[in-house]
């Protein structure tokens, strides 16, 4: 699961170095895609094993060409997803139309978010969050455990 947070460089190539931290549970060859969330202006990219990739997004990608809104999800998906690899020196290299999309140069941070991680310009991450605090994340996680009472949350029991 990847967790934490890191503040780190992109350099004039688009290669970042990948947290020691998260280094043991990365394979050599990752996906990397934008960022897909609740708010349309939030633009940032997230990588993740190609498993997860799958597991995500291959019901859409085994999806009927012909079936309207599928149609279109499997081409945004598809097309701007990227296969990468961990390189000898443990970054990644992502490609110029994603780091443009997502507005990365010199400072990112990456967080973890358990199954992926995504890639922020450090502004844009700061207005995403919005102030968003303990008593917001207490208030989600009440709401969260009243919509589905069968999840555990929260509880390490």
């Amino acid at each position: 699961m990847f967790k934490g947070n890191s503040r780190n460089t992109i350099d004039a190539k688009g290669r970042i170095t990948v947290p020691a931290r998260w280094r043991s549970d990365l394979p050599d060859k990752l996906v990397v895609m934008f960022g897909i969330g609740d708010n349309p202006e939030d633009k940032f990219l997230q990588f993740m094993t190609p498993a997860t990739f799958e597991g995500a997004y291959g019901a859409i990608a085994s999806s009927s060409m012909t079936d309207g809104a599928f149609a279109r999800a499997k081409r945004f998906i598809l097309s701007n997803a990227e296969d990468i690899t961990v390189d000898k020196s443990d970054r990644i290299l992502i490609p110029q139309h994603l780091i443009r999309y997502a507005e990365l140069s010199g400072e990112v941070v990456l967080c973890g978010v358990g199954d992926h991680i995504q890639i922020w310009n450090p502004e844009r991450l700061d207005r995403a969050n919005g102030g968003y605090g303990v008593a917001d994340f207490s208030n989600d996680a009440a709401s969260y455990a009243a919509k589905y009472p069968d999840r555990v949350f929260g509880n390490a029991n």
